[in-house]
């Protein structure tokens, strides 16, 4: 499970990414009072979601999730937050990252944003094929995890039903246009279909071990019946 490699069995919580981040590592266990354990801990004074790639922030103070600011770092509801997250389904690959800052830590949770096929069109298409006919061909379903993996295939299955129809030498390229306030992926795909190929003639040529059969008339025996 996904979950389970980053979380561990309760060995680190957090891996650091990020620069002058910390891990949370797990504790000995404290004895005494659950409080005296909590006063121990970092508090919390702000919580983020970030992109993995980047660092480009994605939520700020996000609902959903359990840490609370202003309180000090609860591991437990670290994993919690890290499996609601999780089943929205919007994000990838999380990681638990903290970073000190004045009187306390920020909490990360570094990601890959997940975005889903929301429309796909066609532009610069000359039928045939039809654009309906194209897109299916492409097999790209709305609503699927947008992957560039996915899009490039989908370009080379349309490249096939373009040549299909004559269109040997068309260019097609995609072009992404994201929301990610609605974690959704439009594809605008651009088509130039060059010149057309048509059928001017029919030649069969024989290339068999056997010559072309020829046409000829019989000769006269000069012999009449009556």
């Amino acid at each position: 499970m996904k979950l389970r490699s980053i979380i561990g069995t309760w060995g680190i919580v957090a891996v650091a990414l990020l620069p002058g981040a910390a891990p949370i590592h797990a504790q000995e266990p404290v004895q005494g009072p659950s409080s005296d354990k909590a006063a121990s801990e970092p508090v919390v004074k702000a919580v983020r979601i970030v992109r993995e790639s980047d660092g480009h922030l994605l939520a700020e103070s996000p609902t959903g999730i359990f840490v609370e600011t202003g309180k000090p770092l609860d591991r437990e509801k670290v994993a919690e937050s890290l499996r609601a997250l999780y089943k929205t389904g919007d994000y990838a690959g999380l990681k638990a990252v903290v970073t000190p800052v004045t009187d306390g830590i920020r909490l990360d949770f570094v990601a890959r944003e997940n975005l889903f096929f929301n429309l796909l069109r066609l532009e610069g298409l000359e039928p045939p094929p039809t654009e309906s006919s194209a897109a299916a061909a492409m097999q790209i379903g709305l609503g699927q995890t947008y992957r560039k993996q996915f899009v490039d295939e989908a370009l080379e299955r349309l490249r096939d039903t373009l040549r299909e129809e004559g269109l040997y030498q068309a260019e097609v390229s995609a072009e992404t246009l994201p929301h990610p306030d609605t974690h959704q992926m439009d594809i605008v795909v651009h088509v130039k279909p060059g010149p057309r190929a048509h059928v001017s003639g029919i030649q069969l040529k024989n290339e068999t071990a056997y010559k072309d059969a020829r046409q000829f008339t019989p000769r006269s025996s000069g012999c009449s019946v009556s």
